[in-house]
């Protein structure tokens, strides 16, 4: 994912929407015949890379076909139900692999049926984005020069260090979340309950971000999304100290509502991207976007993980909130440096 991040917008240009969303659901299809058809380690590594590059590439272009084909009005609202839709397919896969006693006859079928509607779908409305996002933009689409790309990213600023933290977070929660309750003495039931809580924040909270920066300028929403974010992990501190159970309704709002915020600053990166570059730059603004988010959620298990291998499995949380409290720093440092409005 890291490697062809970069790469995606260039291959968008090239190949358009369509054809560049079908190379994708060619991947998977792909890995996922070298998952249920061989067996054998090489293949699954092959397999893995395969889908890990078709994610990348929808991804980046479903990110930049939601925000090209909306009104500038209808960005954030877009953009969140998008999101809402990716964190419920995150969701509902392991349901799926749970549900088949982990054999991948039932994820295989599924995969295969929404690759064929999604193939449809494109098909249908190419004709219409293709023309108004990949042709009628063709005076755009320069090859964008050092300089450009220079400029872009310093433009997202705020939301590639929201991306990159939003990444380190998150998959440091998903990754050892359930473990971490386990370890306090608690059911593996108990641990998927509080990582359903986790995950289904995420899931359900994103459009409330698109409806927050319809009414509101964009960086002040960041910066409250990250305050929250700050919020609730302490509360979440507060509450293991006092003694409350971490099954407890106190303690599930607060994972569900971290959840929803922690995914909400990967979804509002991506909305600043939509409302703070120029079309031709967005397929750029989206890659860099994903990228760090990737590269953070590569850092945080691993860096997570070391420390609460040292210092026990309770660093999670504390680890997590202290990245945070480093993130609502940068942000409020970016408002005050960069000037702007909030």
């Amino acid at each position: 994912m890291i490697a062809l991040g970069s790469a995606t917008p260039a291959l968008i240009k090239r190949l358009g929407i369509f054809r560049i969303n079908l190379f994708a659901i060619s991947l998977t299809a792909l890995g996922f015949a070298c998952f249920s058809l061989f067996d054998d380690i090489a293949l699954y590594v092959f397999g893995s890379i395969s889908i890990g590059a078709a994610l990348t590439v929808r991804w980046i272009s479903c990110d930049t076909l939601v925000i090209q084909q909306s009104a500038d009005a209808h960005v954030g609202r877009n953009v969140g139900i998008h999101e809402t839709l990716m964190g419920g397919g995150l969701a509902v896969g392991p349901l799926m692999l749970w549900l088949s006693d982990y054999g991948y006859g039932l994820v295989l079928l599924s995969v295969l049926v929404m690759s064929g509607v999604a193939t449809l779908l494109l098909y249908f409305d190419s004709l219409h984005f293709e023309t108004s996002a990949s042709v009628g933009h063709a005076e755009e689409r320069l090859t964008l020069d050092r300089h450009t790309k220079k400029e872009a990213s310093g433009e997202l600023g705020q939301a590639l260090m929201s991306a990159f933290f939003g990444g380190f977070i998150e998959a440091s929660f998903v990754a050892f979340l359930p473990a971490f309750v386990i370890s306090q003495g608690y059911s593996v039931a108990a641990g998927g309950l509080v990582g359903f809580a986790f995950g289904l924040g995420g899931t359900l909270l994103q459009p409330l971000m698109g409806v927050a920066t319809s009414r509101a300028r964009v960086a002040f929403v960041q910066l409250s999304c990250v305050v929250l974010i700050v919020i609730c992990l302490i509360g979440a501190i507060a509450v293991m100290n006092t003694g409350y159970s971490l099954t407890s309704p106190a303690f599930l709002s607060l994972i569900f509502f971290a959840g929803g915020w922690i995914g909400g600053a990967n979804t509002l990166a991506v909305i600043d991207c939509g409302t703070r570059l120029e079309s031709h730059l967005i397929e750029f603004g989206v890659a860099r976007i994903a990228t760090f988010y990737t590269v953070g959620a590569v850092a945080g298990p691993l860096i997570v993980g070391a420390i609460a291998w040292k210092a026990g499995d309770v660093a999670l949380i504390y680890t997590c909130t202290a990245f945070a409290l480093l993130l609502l720093l940068i942000s409020g440092n970016f408002a005050k440096v960069k000037g702007r409005p909030i």
